[in-house]
């Protein structure tokens, strides 16, 4: 009788290359003490409950591919700093964080802003900032001739650059997308306002959205950016928002800086009212 070998599938290589760089667990540990040291809420249910507040974090089960929403009336048998500990999973950077045995990883795999979930819940009125715009080199060389010399190549700054501008690229054309079918869904009466860089703020593309040490640089640039885009349209801001019944308070602009070129502000295409 012929005797029956089993034979032990050797793994490929891939299989050692660890999922993630980094992991989040701290990330999630600090949310929970500071939401603890501030006697506020660490659950989604408690807080709809005694606050009244609806509270939703997106993320992507990276078994199923879909979309998992977390939320007092959708999965709301996990805590809030572990939602958003999913949410923030971005592929490749950060491993899955593993929630009752399903993995999870950034929402905006499948998904770049989930205006879909505010419109469902009655919201007619959508504030958005993106600060994932891809760059255009053609538009920087136009707007910065003189500090720039010329255009320049995105590829010759190597694979770090090719990325990112890949990854902006795939996450803002679906966001344009998405905005564009509210506009032309004869269903939806609301408004959508959107706050982004200008497509040649090189000074924002250029930072590593995974450095620790550019954080506050980061997070300055974008505030500093939004407010000059509510100056350059601040009219059309007003108008919208008092139609929401939201006053401006006129004290408010004079706070604002004034728009210069080198703030890379495009009064443009900053906001979107639909």
């Amino acid at each position: 009788r012929r005797k029956e070998l089993t034979v032990r599938q050797t793994s490929l290589p891939w299989h050692f290359i660890p999922n993630g760089i980094f992991r989040t667990d701290k990330f999630e540990q600090s949310n929970r003490k500071n939401l603890e040291n501030n006697n506020l809420c660490n659950d989604f249910r408690y807080l709809y409950k005694k606050k009244g507040k609806e509270l939703y974090i997106i993320a992507t089960n990276l078994n199923t591919a879909e979309r998992v929403i977390f939320g007092h009336d959708y999965v709301h048998n996990v805590l809030i700093s572990k939602a958003m500990q999913a949410s923030i999973a971005i592929p490749l950077f950060y491993k899955p964080v593993t929630i009752e045995n399903a993995d999870y990883v950034d929402g905006a795999v499948v998904k770049t802003a989930s205006m879909d979930l505010a419109i469902t819940k009655g919201a007619d009125l959508i504030i958005c900032y993106n600060p994932f715009r891809p760059f255009n080199c053609d538009s920087f060389s136009m707007h910065c001739k003189e500090k720039n010399g010329g255009r320049f190549r995105i590829a010759e700054d190597g694979i770090y650059a090719v990325l990112n501008q890949v990854m902006r690229s795939m996450l803002h054309t679906r966001l344009m997308h998405g905005i564009d079918l509210y506009r032309k869904d004869p269903d939806f009466k609301g408004d959508i306002i959107l706050f982004q860089p200008t497509e040649y703020d090189n000074a924002f593309f250029e930072m590593n959205p995974m450095s620790f040490r550019e954080r506050r640089k980061a997070a300055k640039r974008g505030f500093e950016s939004v407010k000059g885009a509510i100056n350059g349209q601040y009219d059309i801001l007003k108008k919208i928002l008092n139609a929401h019944g939201i006053e401006v308070n006129p004290e408010f602009r004079a706070d604002l800086p004034d728009m210069a070129e080198d703030a890379f502000w495009d009064q443009r295409e900053t906001v979107s009212g639909i």
